[in-house]
């Protein structure tokens, strides 16, 4: 349980709550923030009463500009450096487009994670396709990077091409040997543009060319904040002084985008632009965005962010959505298998920081398992991928409040090969045999950064308020405060002397549950628990205090007041309640029986039971496709799922308690089965259905993948056979085509065949899986 820390008693100002009226808390919450005159609040609350700071304040910055200017002047080749993050991306995206609108010939590469790692490294340059050994090249800017990359900055500067770093990370011992070095640490502490991400960097140095720039009146440089916003939250950086002024800005324009890859990116997503906000990017946007670094490419996002094609722009924003909904599969594989370790050997979480390590954790999203462990069990935390050959682990580490991980990370250098990172979070490479040490060595680091009571997880309480004040009124009122982030935290309210009426899962998975409680007037209120399934409550007779985050959501049209559970305190009457464990899943195997049908048939006379079975065995065994199955004690698994997560999603949905399990292949995971399948479907839609139909629908009746179908739908449209009009983020309508093949067919058709191809080897892992891997105990 965590310690409370009880609200401060704030009295505001009386001319700054007359200035900000409303619920006192506005006020209040303002003064805690450090905003007690009435000229900074309203230069806080009111981006046009704001005055940026200028972006020559940087270190470096003439002389970068100047460099900028004759590389333009010459007709030089500019190579934009950048990463694999959102705030790398966007970077990116930001310093290619500016410098391309003032004249400048701008190629670009970000490192593929996978494969390249992060930041400048001297092979890649030597072997940059196209410019092999920087022949070709007159300047490289980096962006989001390569304030610690001394050696690969030599080699450039001597091989005489110059390099201007733009970075937002904590200086080196020593800086490179750069042409010019533009950096917020560089600047003097509490500076307002101390807090810029790396595309906030960008922002201020193409603002700064454009405003120098001859024709600069046909510029506006506030064009490119949309990319400012999404790179500031999804980066978590301090929303104070300019970059919160930036934030404002951003949501604007993001709000009226014009980029075409946004707009789908919103309807998939489901997000109304006109109520976009940090959330809707912090949750939404940003996780699409991430996965494309964290499991593939990031290349193509420059082109995601600029292309004016709208076939091309659907595509990739498709292409974000399905690495997204795979990084979160990966994630919860990795998450789970975490805690399984934890399970196994509870000794761990005596130390005090939780170090695991695993040879099948992917480092995309280790850092993301890393920061829900870290919720967990309010320990720093590090997850290590052992590669499976004689190379280094390598891994993600994320804090606690009090805790510096990168200084205590550093006082284990003598056991590492490479770190880097900040207080919350770090990076790190060790030998593998030297992981017991580290965890041992690490321990006794962070027990002597601690009080002498340790560790003692803490949650800050802004207000007790009664349930009859939580309502529209007053979170319109909060809300004056936002955009909310680090620097800015929302507020964590409390209400005393509550008793829980009842909870109920919900979510495609059933990970998250709604809660209703109610008060000692009789007054009720639902509360959301995002990820709650399975986490501890009070029991119905107990009382206990709530606290929680009030938002507004909007339903159908209609905006509702809404309540995010953050945590408990018993306060009279009763235990914890811990849930009750499920009996354990039965499971019965009949995969490599080789008389299926038969043991089928014999099943069907003896036992009732629901049969999930997809593709062609819906005309030939009938059954049930996924979007039609019900809760139910016996499951007969028929069609080989096409994925894990469809898998899972499914046993969430149905609570059986015995699985028949069986494995017939449905035969539709080559292209050409494929095509040929969906379209005939299509063809019967058109016919039969007016077109209508619904992407679950052909999922069950293609036994494959959503996003898989979507693809293929986008295949025969880019072949002319049909014309798709999308009537919501899952239901469609289809109409005849004008045979005409588009330009983008050829890219269609092989993410269609990566898909098809990544649903084929699932398919055989299914087959010859243990019991326990397709179906680990739940924890």
């Amino acid at each position: 349980m965590k310690k409370w820390i009880e609200p401060l008693e704030i009295t505001p100002p009386s001319d700054l709550q007359d200035y900000i009226g409303g619920h006192p808390l506005v006020a209040e919450m303002l003064v805690q923030r450090g905003i007690t005159e009435v000229k900074a609040a309203r230069a806080f609350l009111d981006p046009a009463h704001y005055v940026p700071a200028p972006a020559t304040d940087f270190p470096d910055m003439e002389k970068a500009c100047k460099r900028i200017e004759v590389a333009i002047s010459r007709g030089e080749t500019i190579l934009v450096w950048g990463d694999f993050d959102v705030d790398g991306q966007t970077s990116t995206t930001l310093l290619v487009e500016g410098l391309r609108d003032l004249g400048a010939k701008v190629e670009y590469h970000i490192p593929v994670r996978a494969t390249e790692g992060h930041g400048l490294q001297i092979e890649m340059l030597k072997n940059l396709p196209g410019f092999e050994n920087l022949e070709g090249l007159g300047l490289i800017i980096t962006c989001d990077t390569g304030i610690a990359e001394h050696e690969a900055i030599n080699y450039a500067q001597s091989s005489g091409v110059d390099v201007i770093v733009t970075d937002h990370h904590e200086l080196a011992e020593t800086l490179p040997n750069a042409y010019a070095i533009i950096n917020p640490h560089r600047l003097p502490e509490g500076h307002p543009l101390g807090t810029l991400p790396g595309v906030g960097v960008v922002y201020k140095l193409i603002e700064e060319l454009i405003a120098r720039h001859p024709q600069s009146t046909t510029f506006n440089p506030e064009k490119y904040l949309d990319l400012v916003a999404l790179g500031i939250v999804a980066d978590v950086a301090e929303q104070t002084g300019d970059a919160r002024y930036l934030l404002q800005k951003g949501l604007q324009v993001l709000r009226n985008t014009t980029r075409l890859g946004l707009k789908i990116l919103y309807e998939i997503a489901e997000i109304i632009p006109m109520q976009l906000d940090e959330g809707h990017i912090g949750f939404g946007i940003g996780p699409r965005l991430n996965a494309l670094g964290r499991l593939s490419d990031a290349n193509p996002i420059v082109a995601f962010f600029t292309t004016e094609d709208l076939g091309r722009a659907r595509i990739l924003a498709h292409q974000l959505d399905g690495l997204n909904e795979r990084r979160k599969l990966l994630t919860d594989q990795v998450y789970q298998g975490a805690l399984a370790q934890v399970e196994r050997d509870p000794a761990l979480l005596n130390f005090n920081a939780l170090v695991l390590a695993h040879p099948g954790w992917p480092k995309g999203v280790i850092g993301i398992v890393a920061s829900r462990l870290v919720e967990k069990f309010g320990l720093p935390t590090i997850l290590l991928n052992i590669p499976e050959d004689d190379g280094l682990a390598s891994g993600s580490a994320r804090s606690v409040a009090g805790v510096n991980i990168i200084e205590a990370i550093a006082a284990q250098a003598d056991l590492l090969e490479g770190f880097g990172g900040h207080a919350g979070a770090a990076g790190m490479a060790l030998p593998v045999e030297s992981i017991p040490d580290f965890r041992v060595n690490l321990s006794r680091t962070i027990r002597g950064m601690l009080p002498p009571e340790g560790l003692i997880p803490t949650q800050n309480i802004d207000a007790f308020l009664p349930f009859d004040e939580i309502n529209l009124e007053l979170v319109n009122d909060l809300e004056r405060l936002a955009p909310f982030g680090a620097g800015n935290p929302p507020l964590t309210l409390a209400s005393r002397n509550l008793n829980l009426v009842n909870s109920t899962k919900i979510g495609r998975t059933q990970e998250h549950l709604r809660i209703v409680v109610e008060d000692e007037d009789g007054i009720a209120q639902n509360i959301l628990y995002w990820r709650g399934a399975g986490e501890q409550l009070p029991e119905e007779n107990a009382r206990f205090d709530l606290a929680f985050k009030a938002s507004s959501n909007t339903f159908r049209g209609e905006r509702r007041l809404q309540l995010e559970w953050v945590d408990f305190r018993i306060t009279e009457g009763a235990e914890i309640a811990i849930p009750a464990q499920k009996s354990e899943l039965e499971i019965i195997d009949y995969r490599n029986e080789p008389h299926p049908r038969a043991i089928l048939n014999g099943l069907r006379t003896k036992i009732d039971f629901q049969m999930w079975a997809e593709g062609p065995a819906l005309q030939n065994v009938g059954g049930q496709p996924r979007d039609q199955l019900l809760p139910r004690d016996q499951l007969v698994i028929w069609t080989t799922p096409p994925g894990h997560w469809e898998l899972q999603a499914a046993i969430k949905q149905i609570q059986p308690q015995t699985i028949y399990l069986f494995s017939n292949e449905p035969q539709l995971d080559q292209p050409q089965s494929f095509v040929t399948r969906l379209a005939g479907l299509v063809r019967h839609i058109i016919a039969q259905k007016e077109g209508n139909s619904t992407l679950p629908e052909l999922a069950g009746l293609m036994a494959h993948r959503e996003g898989t179908v979507k693809m293929g739908l986008f295949w025969l449209e880019a072949k002319g056979f049909v014309e798709i009009e999308w009537t919501s983020p899952i239901a469609v309508r289809i109409h005849s085509g004008e045979n005409q093949e588009k330009d983008n067919l050829a890219e269609i058709g092989n993410e269609l065949k990566a898909m098809l191809a990544e649903t084929a080897a699932y398919r055989r892992h299914y087959a010859r899986a243990t019991k326990d891997s397709l179906f680990p105990p739940s924890n």
